[in-house]
């Protein structure tokens, strides 16, 4: 046998730790009661939590999507939206969407959605 070994032991663990990272992360943001969606730069869901599953459904990330964009939201800011939920209804919800930089010159857009109950929220989600 001719070549040359390497170890990849190394490269394997940061790997391994790099992945365990992720799922730690996925199960913090499903941990957070407020349904969350993640869009990229062209404009198709990637990620949702838990409770965006609970309230929308597992396949409705594209027709959140649509409806988010017939209706441009400023940043950071509160706004009501009416939207269909897993049970056939449309409800009230309180929708807060935030530009976050992945790398330069690519955004990703994240969206908070929280049933409007009559509460009235802050403008501010963060700063």
């Amino acid at each position: 046998m001719w070549g040359s070994i390497r170890d990849v032991s190394q490269e394997l663990r940061i790997q391994h730790d790099a992945e365990q990272r992720i799922d730690a992360l996925r199960r913090v943001f499903d941990a957070v009661p407020d349904a969350v969606l993640v869009i990229d730069e062209h404009l198709q869901p990637q990620w949702r939590n838990a409770a965006f599953e609970e309230t929308f459904g597992i396949n409705q990330g594209a027709g959140i999507v649509r409806l988010l964009l017939d209706k441009p939201l400023p940043e950071r800011t509160w706004h009501t939206l009416r939207l269909p939920v897993l049970s056939g209804r449309d409800l009230n919800f309180n929708v807060h969407c935030s530009r976050i930089l992945i790398r330069e010159s690519v955004a990703w857009r994240v969206a908070v959605f929280r049933e409007n109950q009559g509460v009235r929220h802050g403008q501010e989600l963060h700063r």
